[in-house]
């Protein structure tokens, strides 16, 4: 069971990771564009 959780916090934090990833990249573009 304490497995499973930890597991599930790992694999939260990759994919908050990937999450800014994508919303700092789409940002960036957005400045980008607007110049």
């Amino acid at each position: 069971m304490h497995i499973m959780w930890e597991h599930r916090a790992e694999s939260l934090r990759k994919g908050r990771k990937q999450l800014t990833g994508i919303v700092g990249d789409k940002a960036l573009r957005h400045e980008l564009d607007s110049v």
